[in-house]
């Protein structure tokens, strides 16, 4: 967008740009013969481009991006979050699941896979509360 501008004004005699890179950036473009020229440039003249104020907006909107993108996450998170904690509900509420404990108990206590753990609707619930 600013090449079109730019390539307006040197296409034409007379005309000033001037760049305000604040707040995703703004152009002034002006006659410079206009009675009020030099009442314009007065007030743009000192942001015209300027390096700090540059580096200030590049600033921010690598912050608002990088916000954006930290949102997304957070939401596919919370989405993923919803998806497991509703499995884990269903679980609870499975007789099979049931059977599943039971057979846990059984296996840790026949001293078959010791190294394992007992698999519980109760370890669920204290995930679930957490």
């Amino acid at each position: 967008m600013l090449t079109a501008v730019e390539d307006f004004v040197a296409g034409r005699e007379g005309l000033r740009l001037a760049v305000v890179p604040a707040f995703f950036g703004f152009g002034v473009v002006w006659h410079q013969s206009a009675p009020w020229a030099a009442g314009v440039a007065g007030i743009v003249d000192a942001w015209d481009r300027h390096p700090v104020l540059e580096r200030l907006e590049a600033n921010r909107v690598l912050h608002l991006a990088d916000k954006h993108v930290r949102t997304n996450e957070l939401w596919q998170a919370q989405k993923r979050i919803a998806r497991q904690e509703a499995l884990l509900r269903r679980l609870l509420e499975s007789s099979a699941f049931s059977v599943a404990e039971r057979l846990s108990r059984l296996r840790k206590s026949a001293g078959v896979a010791t190294e394992q753990s007992v698999v519980s609707k109760d370890e669920i619930r204290r995930a679930l509360a957490d």
